[in-house]
């Protein structure tokens, strides 16, 4: 097929997110894909975005980019609580669309999103990217050769820092409100919790525990102290459907100790998953494996030129376009989305069960 033309919400001209991993990865496959059309939170902002990255037109607002004839492919990279009323336009205009996750606020709101895109036949994919690391799929791809024999435990550690660890910034303190559906729990452990179910299956029995032990943030750039009330401590343990047992402990701050561990234990051996960077969907972890009576020895990991933010997203690209083109969809639509939302839904109303 030609080259799908991409309108990306939430690409602002000189930094953030969507700079630092969209565009990169986009550009590095312009063979598949172009950028046509850029929307800010302002006319200006549009406007700016698309003279900085040479895009052709700066939409007014969502719908105006959602509506033009050269946008296949509708990317919302803005703030979680905006997400709904942006996905809606794509939807609304039938453009298929790649939302980050979170996809929404709660689950309640992302059923809603779900079934609109299912009543509309919409294609729809949901950036939960560290699935596609080279790290996860190259575990999951060892998990599933029998490398470690069959599947004893597995036991994750991670630490996150701000905003999560008493200090952020004013642009960050929505993701100190639990209402903001942006929170330590539904990003990193998220992603992370998505990973683990994709390389090791899914939970058949599990406890949790939601603590939070930071309650006051401070805001340094205004230097005032805000209430939070997320949990800065998540801890959820089981047995899966394997029989394996299975811990995931997330904290925030970061640690002197690491802030990520992954150990998982096999019949034939022992996996070694480690990095300084608790959150899992950047990719920064190396592998180490062992037979069993052996010492770890780390594995390679593909080269990648583009920079580490952008690499799943880039993975995550090629198999959109794939999927556009009529290839089965590897990549979670919002149905899965949906279900992660609920499962996250329910480790905080038992880890928070008085």
């Amino acid at each position: 097929m030609s080259r799908i033309g991409v309108g990306i919400i939430g690409l602002s001209a000189g930094a953030g997110w969507a700079a630092r991993s969209h565009l990169p990865a986009l550009r590095a496959l312009g063979d598949r894909f172009a950028i046509t059309a850029v929307a800010g939170s302002s006319p200006e902002r549009s406007r700016a975005a698309a003279s900085d990255y040479a895009i052709p037109f700066a939409a007014d607002s969502a719908d105006a980019l959602a509506a033009h004839a050269d946008v296949d492919l509708v990317v919302v990279a803005v703030k979680v609580p905006e997400h709904r009323r942006l996905v809606e336009a794509a939807l609304a205009a039938g453009k298929a669309v790649l939302c980050e996750w979170p996809l929404a606020v709660d689950a309640a709101e992302a059923d809603r999103l779900a079934r609109a895109a299912a009543d509309a036949r919409i294609k729809t994919f949901v950036g939960l990217q560290a699935r596609g690391t080279a790290a996860v799929q190259r575990l999951a791809q060892l998990i599933a050769d029998g490398a470690i024999g069959d599947i004893l435990a597995s036991n994750i550690s991670a630490a996150v820092g701000v905003p999560w660890a008493g200090v952020t910034d004013s642009s960050r303190t929505y993701l100190n409100r639990t209402a903001s559906g942006a929170t330590m729990l539904t990003i990193p452990f998220g992603h992370c919790l998505d990973a683990m179910t994709l390389v090791l299956g899914d939970y058949a029995q599990w406890s949790a525990e939601l603590v939070t032990r930071r309650t006051e943030t401070l805001v340094k750039d205004e230097g005032v102290i805000i209430p939070t009330d997320v949990a800065d401590q998540i801890m959820v343990a089981g047995r899966l459907a394997s029989g394996a047992a299975a811990s995931l402990h997330y904290r925030g701050g970061l640690s002197a100790a690491g802030n990520f561990r992954w150990e998982i234990n096999g019949t034939k051996g022992d996996i070694l998953v480690t990095g300084g960077d608790g959150h899992l969907q950047y990719g920064l972890v190396e592998i180490a494996l062992a037979k069993t009576g052996k010492a770890l020895a780390p594995l390679a990991l593909p080269a990648d030129p583009l920079p580490p933010h952008a690499r799943a997203i880039a993975a995550q690209y090629r198999a959109i376009h794939a999927a556009l083109a009529g290839a089965p969809s590897t990549v979670p639509d919002f149905a899965h989305a949906a279900a992660l939302h609920h499962k996250l839904g329910a480790i905080a109303a038992k880890g928070t069960a008085s």
